[in-house]
């Protein structure tokens, strides 16, 4: 008997469901949409085939059959067996579908239509839904849906499909469907209007004024927007709450969210900033965002960094380091990958790293009194990289490992929450 025999089943089945986990902007703990492409093959169905004591484990875990992703479809005979097969081993557990393909044969329409009642989340690209069946069937569990693509006929087919989800809080969806559709907006908290096509912006007056009211009623604690800073956060208020989150795109954070702030009078606590690719024209107005929100507690940064200019990251960040900025932060988590596939000539990624050891240590030396808690990961600085790393000499391990005690020793006398990934 092999040792992984001696396992538990449930042992077992926690370390499958960890195999499935996905990494999300704050660790892992989702599970990976199920996506059968003509490449890949799902790692549970692949845990299906080693034995049948793991087929019997694998298929008495609902929660790894919770999420499905129809994307390319392949056989429709297939296709129909990968659909039935995860929703009868997911149980009564809610459903998590993801509908990357705009034009879904009739089977799997009414195969998911029928499940409606146990939607958790639904992300699709809008088409001909039968839309009524679910004033009849109900979706009780929705709370969260992402709407892409479609027609104005297909936005308007959709009004009043999703009024009567009592547990829906989290929208993404075009601005021309939050002006067109009907949804529950004293229950959404979360917004993001992203645009991806030239007719999903609102264009008439009429539109405008009704997007920014229905934005009025929402109780919104995060809103998200990667259209041009000139044309929406120009004139966009928050709504005043103490506790507003407001999440945006680097382009649209770092040159007018301090005046929006300012407009609306909230007292901003949650900051999480998408995609900031620092450079030497935007130090100073991220100096001058963290500045415009003193009562700021926590703070998110995915930091894309463009290693021809490495100096900036380094410049950006030193605004973190002064205590009087940001003076009640109670949490930072900041997560850093690294611009294109190939390096500039004679870069290190060694020194990148004992760099952001560096920024970690400033950070914490700071001494905020409210400071508690940073997550800091570097993986993806190195991670895939095309290059091929030679090991660190004794030299540069030292310089690494210093690095990361002095880091850890100064968490531990602070009594500092730190979660470092490198």
């Amino acid at each position: 008997m092999a040792p992984i025999d001696t396992i538990p089943d449930d042992v077992l089945r926690t370390v499958f469901e960890l195999c499935c986990a996905t990494e999300t902007r704050y660790g892992y703990g989702e599970i990976g949409y199920l996506c059968k492409t003509g490449v890949n093959i799902p790692f549970q169905h692949t845990i299906l085939r080693v034995s049948r004591r793991w087929m019997d484990v694998v298929t008495h875990a609902p929660n790894l059959w919770t999420s499905l992703d129809v994307g390319f479809l392949l056989r429709p005979k297939y296709v129909d067996h990968f659909v039935r097969s995860a929703l009868r081993w997911s149980g009564d557990a809610l459903l998590d579908i993801k509908v990357s393909h705009c034009r879904l044969p009739e089977f799997l329409e009414n195969i998911f239509l029928s499940q409606s009642r146990r939607w958790r989340t639904l992300e699709l690209e809008l088409s001909q839904w039968s839309w009524t069946w679910l004033q009849h069937s109900g979706i009780p569990f929705l709370e969260s849906l992402n709407v892409t693509g479609g027609s104005i006929n297909e936005q308007l087919a959709l009004s009043g499909a999703f009024v009567g989800a009592p547990a829906l809080r989290r929208l993404t969806c075009p601005p021309s469907l939050v002006v067109h559709v009907a949804f529950p907006w004293n229950q959404i908290v979360e917004l993001d209007v992203h645009v991806h096509e030239f007719n999903a912006i609102p264009r008439t007056p009429e539109d405008k004024r009704r997007f920014f009211d229905i934005l009025a009623i929402a109780p919104l604690r995060t809103l998200a927007s990667n259209d041009p800073p000139t044309k929406l956060a120009s004139t966009l208020c928050i709504p005043r709450s103490p506790q507003n989150i407001h999440r945006a795109d680097a382009s649209l954070t770092t040159e007018l969210i301090p005046g929006l702030v300012r407009r609306s009078g909230c007292t901003l606590t949650h900051l999480d900033i998408l995609d900031v690719n620092p450079t030497h024209d935007k130090t100073k107005a991220f100096e001058a965002l963290l500045k415009a929100v003193p009562q700021l507690q926590e703070l998110d940064l995915f930091i894309i960094s463009n290693m021809e200019d490495e100096g900036s990251l380094s410049q950006m960040l030193q605004s973190l380091y002064i205590k009087d900025i940001l003076p009640e932060l109670r949490t930072i988590r900041m997560k850093f990958s690294s611009a294109g596939a190939y390096a500039p000539e004679g870069y290190d990624w060694r020194r990148v790293r004992c760099m952001l050891l560096h920024v970690g240590l400033s950070i914490i030396e700071g001494k905020r009194k409210a400071f508690w808690c940073m997550k800091m990961n570097m993986r993806e600085v190195v991670q895939g990289r095309v290059e091929v790393l030679d090991p660190l000499d004794d030299s540069q391990q030292m310089q690494v490992t210093n690095g990361r005690n002095r880091l850890l020793e100064a968490a531990d006398a602070m009594r500092i929450d730190l979660y470092l990934v490198e």
